[in-house]
């Protein structure tokens, strides 16, 4: 993912953090960048592009957090939530969740990986990166509010 800076503005720290998984192949990336102006939110993949942009000076508080789920010993799955509080508004950036929706024996057979193509249709599942995951939560509010008093 190429980003376009304005002048004076330079990428203080990017996270791939997660990827749209189809059956067999990746269908689409999602970064989060933080320059010294801004916070950029992308997801990309062949067919689509979408791009949101947020003045680091506006921002009057970050929540972040990670849960992992471990399934089948193994395999990690976990959930990413970053939300921006602004003055008129909260936006939430990140809600990521590798783990489908919904309980019961359903939900069992879908997180086997042969009989989740018969149960869990088609659905494109979303694998967040433990370890870019845990480096957001850990320094994403902090970086903000550096750059915040560098600002002003």
């Amino acid at each position: 993912m190429e980003i376009v800076l304005n002048n004076g503005e330079q990428i203080v720290k990017s996270w791939d953090y997660g990827k749209a998984k189809g059956l067999i192949f990746t269908r689409g990336k999602y970064n989060l960048t933080l320059t010294n102006k801004k916070i950029i939110c992308m997801f990309e993949n062949k067919k689509e592009s979408s791009r949101q942009d947020f003045d680091i000076n506006e921002i009057k508080g970050v929540s972040a957090s990670y849960v992992v789920k471990r399934r089948f010993f193994i395999f990690k799955r976990g959930q990413l939530n970053v939300s921006l509080f602004m003055p008129s508004s909260e936006h939430t950036l990140v809600g990521l969740n590798a783990i489908r929706g919904g309980g019961g024996f359903l939900a069992f057979l879908r997180a086997i990986p042969i009989l989740g193509l018969l149960f869990g249709g088609s659905k494109t599942k979303i694998k967040v990166d433990v370890n870019a995951a845990k480096d957001v939560v850990a320094n994403l509010s902090a970086l903000v509010l550096k750059y915040q008093s560098s600002a002003v």
